[in-house]
Protein backbone atom coordinates (compact mmCIF):
# COMPACT_ATOMS: atom_id res chain seq x y z
CA UNK A 1 0.00 0.00 0.00
CA UNK A 2 1.46 3.35 -0.93
CA UNK A 3 -0.63 5.59 1.44
CA UNK A 4 1.67 8.35 3.60
CA UNK A 5 1.47 8.06 6.77
CA UNK A 6 -0.53 10.54 9.50
CA UNK A 7 0.98 11.73 12.44
CA UNK A 8 -0.83 13.38 15.96
CA UNK A 9 0.51 16.64 15.04
CA UNK A 10 -1.86 16.77 11.77
CA UNK A 11 -5.05 15.36 13.95
CA UNK A 12 -7.57 18.07 15.76
CA UNK A 13 -9.96 15.83 16.80
CA UNK A 14 -10.95 12.60 16.56
CA UNK A 15 -14.48 11.60 14.79
CA UNK A 16 -16.64 8.74 15.61
CA UNK A 17 -15.92 7.13 12.60
CA UNK A 18 -12.07 7.50 13.27
CA UNK A 19 -12.60 5.68 16.35
CA UNK A 20 -15.32 3.35 14.12
CA UNK A 21 -12.44 2.50 11.42
CA UNK A 22 -9.55 2.21 14.31
CA UNK A 23 -11.57 0.00 16.59
CA UNK A 24 -12.42 -2.39 13.50
CA UNK A 25 -9.11 -2.54 12.32
CA UNK A 26 -7.86 -3.24 15.97
CA UNK A 27 -9.91 -6.16 16.37
CA UNK A 28 -9.23 -7.83 12.98
CA UNK A 29 -5.58 -7.32 13.98
CA UNK A 30 -5.09 -5.10 10.95
CA UNK A 31 -1.84 -2.68 10.79
CA UNK A 32 -4.03 0.52 9.80
CA UNK A 33 -6.91 1.79 7.92
CA UNK A 34 -7.21 4.67 5.61
CA UNK A 35 -8.66 8.02 7.46
CA UNK A 36 -11.57 9.07 5.35
CA UNK A 37 -10.63 12.34 5.70
CA UNK A 38 -6.98 12.80 5.13
CA UNK A 39 -6.94 9.30 2.79
CA UNK A 40 -3.49 9.15 4.62
CA UNK A 41 -2.67 5.43 6.45
CA UNK A 42 -2.97 5.82 9.87
CA UNK A 43 -1.39 2.92 12.32
CA UNK A 44 -3.86 1.20 14.88
CA UNK A 45 -2.71 0.44 18.50
CA UNK A 46 -2.58 -2.61 17.36
CA UNK A 47 0.45 -2.67 15.32
CA UNK A 48 2.19 -0.30 18.03
CA UNK A 49 1.96 -2.57 20.59
CA UNK A 50 3.49 -5.12 18.42
CA UNK A 51 5.89 -3.15 17.17
CA UNK A 52 7.02 -2.71 21.07
CA UNK A 53 8.23 0.54 20.96
CA UNK A 54 7.80 4.41 20.52
CA UNK A 55 9.36 5.68 17.40
CA UNK A 56 8.72 9.30 18.39
CA UNK A 57 6.77 9.99 15.65
CA UNK A 58 3.62 10.82 17.59
CA UNK A 59 1.27 8.15 15.76
CA UNK A 60 -2.41 9.10 16.43
CA UNK A 61 -2.98 5.73 18.28
CA UNK A 62 0.39 5.91 20.49
CA UNK A 63 -0.36 3.53 23.13
CA UNK A 64 3.42 4.70 24.82
CA UNK A 65 2.64 8.49 24.82
CA UNK A 66 3.65 10.29 28.23
CA UNK A 67 5.68 6.47 28.92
Amino acid sequence: MDCPRLFMSEVIETTEEINRLHYVACITQSDGYVDPDTGKFVLTEYYLLKRNYCCNSKCRHCPYRGK
